[in-house]
């Protein structure tokens, strides 16, 4: 991906990015870093007013990036109408200034650096023929064909071998629980989805106990609650039967299926946090997957279908099922949970069918044709 990218001119101009967070306190000013991950941003302040992304009020932090590499992704983009911008991974940057222009918004003035050395570079490709009919792949052109190119010239290096004769060890090990169903912290009572952090940290859905709890690699007699755990009941601070949890690098928060409450909640990872906020509501949510263009793909088992949600935002697409409940190829019956690639093709465990579903995109992003995407709000 990363030498697909390479191949778009870089644009040298002034980008914004909002978090509804009080981000600002870990970038003073003079402060140097390096910003890892790809992070979509926006040429047009005004889409940030919307509520759903930014709003009017409240904890905010707007990012001002004069950058010099990032990409205009607008023909890419799963929504035509926006002029997005993609800040690439592994780029320097130094924080100018720090504003506070009062009502919780906080403005960050950051300016891409050239640093001494390339800290990531892309993967240099030989004269490749690409094919004319890569786009039919899945992938929208120009970026098909280096990503087309890409994958041949790495899958080589890329892939993992497993020999013939691996062997596995006969007995797993228990990193969390063990201790018979209860609710203390060395207890789970009915764990359902789970998600493993870069740091080996395992974030579970307790579903029994109502909370998410998580365990160190390095402790695996007691977890921490890092979310609900005060009882059963739809509070801010509370959880009703969590069945799926993910953890946003970019925000540092969990996102949380909150089943029996039919909302997707969002809390922070932050030391002191008590409550979370509320993204999606109305909606029978079991399954949660993040792409990397930070779009949220969620199960709904009551109208039986998987919705992809721009991250903070309410309208969605229905990307698989809502045809009613049934089995046939283009329903589903209680979808659970959810996998998805970097090709964006949709994963689902069709709970009550007793299969696994595999959805497909086409070239300019929507479901395949016998499957087509409704946009709803």
């Amino acid at each position: 991906m990363l030498t697909a990218l390479a191949r778009l001119p870089s644009k040298r101009r002034s980008i914004f990015r909002g978090v509804k967070k009080e981000l600002w306190l870990d970038y003073p000013e003079g402060k140097v870093f390096i910003w890892w991950g790809f992070s979509s941003c926006t040429s047009t302040i005004g889409v940030l007013e919307n509520e759903h992304f930014f709003g009017k009020t409240g904890e905010r932090t707007l990012f001002k990036i004069k950058c010099t590499t990032a990409k205009n992704i607008k023909k890419h983009s799963f929504i035509v109408n926006e002029d997005e911008i993609l800040l690439l991974t592994a780029r320097q940057f130094e924080v100018k200034s720090c504003l506070n222009p009062g009502n919780g918004l906080h403005i960050v003035q950051l300016k891409e650096l050239k640093p001494k050395f390339d800290l990531l570079q892309p993967v240099s490709i030989p004269n490749l023929t690409v094919q004319s009919n890569i786009s039919s792949q899945g992938i929208s052109p120009p970026i098909s064909g280096a990503m087309e190119a890409q994958f041949a010239a790495t899958q080589a290096t890329s892939k993992f071998d497993i020999p013939d004769n691996a062997e596995w060890t006969q007995n797993g090990v228990t990193i969390a629980g063990s201790h018979g169903q209860g609710d203390a912290t060395n207890q789970l009572f009915w764990p359902h989805g789970l998600f493993v952090d870069d740091d080996q940290t395992v974030a579970v859905a307790d579903f029994g106990n109502d909370r998410i709890i998580q365990w160190k690699k390095d402790d695996t007699t007691n977890g921490q609650v890092i979310a609900g755990g005060k009882d059963q009941g739809n509070g801010l601070n509370q959880l009703n039967r969590p069945t799926d949890v993910l953890i946003d690098k970019e925000t540092d928060s969990l996102i949380i299926c909150d089943w029996q409450n039919q909302r997707v909640v969002r809390w922070s990872r932050r030391s002191g946090t008590t409550q979370g906020e509320i993204l999606i509501d109305n909606i029978a949510c079991y399954g949660l997957a993040l792409n990397e263009q930070r779009y949220l793909y969620v199960s709904d088992t009551k109208k039986h279908e998987v919705r992809l949600y721009q991250l903070g935002g309410k309208n969605y697409t229905v990307v698989a099922g809502g045809n009613g409940q049934g089995d046939g190829l283009n329903q589903l019956k209680f979808p659970a949970y959810l996998f998805v690639d970097r090709q964006q093709n949709v994963y689902i465990s069709d709970w009550n069918n007793h299969r696994v579903m595999k959805w497909t995109i086409d070239a300019q992003g929507r479901c395949c044709r016998r499957w087509r995407s409704r946009l709803r709000e």
